[in-house]
Formats: structure tokens, C-alpha cells, sequence
């Protein structure tokens, strides 16, 4: 729980707090490629959050990923850009062994809806399927999420 909450911090910290629009939802792993196994499967759930890279948004031109269980979690992010598919992000990992780990990852689909976010967005759904989840070598997998708009204040 400390190296969620850890994860958690980072990532928050690293976006100023003012006027930001973060998604949180949940996740589920719907497929996971064998170098994935025995740590992430298919039906996998997990907090995910979602600030994507966009002024209109009070957000900055970086976009951000978070997957977040209660033994470990991952950061992704795609600096200068939002996410999409055909793109690579930069990963970083913490896991239950207090471990850390940092690895370029690809995202091979990237299906929101919307599609673009608005100040008068207050949910999101997405499908993505991404390389080299967790910093693991050859593991892909494909999440579906359903995320609500983070509260301000």
C-alpha cells in the first residue's frame, strides 16, 4: 500500500495542482501475452489514473498513465504528446520487492471515447493495448477502463 501511495504521489506531484483534469477508473486486463505470466493475467483488475496532455484541459502539453494495484505500480508517461497509438511512452515500475525499474514501452492501440477530452468530460472509456507493460520485456497486454473525472478542490 506504501508503494502505491508512493506511485501515486509522484505522479500527482509531478502535475501542478491547480485547474488539472485527472480520470481515475478501473481497469481489467483482457489479454496478456505469455512473457507477462505468472505476475500479470487476463482478468487483472487494477486504479488506474488518466491526466491527459491538453491546455484546454489546465493540463500541460505532457501526458500521463498511472496503473496502480495494492503490491506495485506503473507510471507511464508520453512527454510532449498525448497518448495514441503508434507511439512510445516512457515506463516506470515499483514493485511489491521495493524494486524499481524504467522501460520504453509501445502503444500498439489507444481507443478513447471520447476521443478528445473536454473541460465538460466527466468520464472516459478506453481500450489500449500496450508493449512492455510493468518494464517487462515482450509482455502486451490489452486493457479495457472505465475512468470518472477526479473532483478539483
Amino acid at each position: 500500500m506504501r508503494i502505491t501511495a508512493a506511485l501515486l504521489f509522484l505522479v500527482l506531484a509531478s502535475v501542478p495542482a491547480t485547474a488539472d483534469t485527472v480520470w481515475v477508473g478501473n481497469s481489467f486486463i483482457t489479454s496478456a501475452s505469455a512473457a507477462c505470466a505468472p505476475n500479470i493475467q487476463v482478468n487483472d483488475t487494477a486504479r488506474t489514473l488518466f491526466r491527459p496532455a491538453g491546455a484546454d484541459l489546465g493540463n500541460s502539453g505532457d501526458s500521463y498513465f498511472a496503473y496502480i494495484t495494492s503490491r506495485s505500480s506503473y507510471g507511464m508517461t508520453v512527454p510532449g504528446n498525448s497518448f495514441h497509438s503508434g507511439i512510445n511512452y516512457a515506463g516506470q515500475s515499483v514493485s511489491s520487492h521495493l524494486s524499481l525499474a524504467s522501460k520504453a514501452g509501445g502503444i500498439t492501440q489507444w481507443v478513447l471515447n471520447p476521443a478528445v477530452p473536454t473541460t465538460g468530460t466527466t468520464s472516459l472509456t478506453l481500450t489500449t493495448s500496450l508493449a512492455n507493460f510493468f518494464a517487462i520485456n515482450g509482455c502486451t497486454v490489452t486493457l479495457v477502463v472505465a475512468m470518472q473525472e477526479l473532483p478539483q478542490g
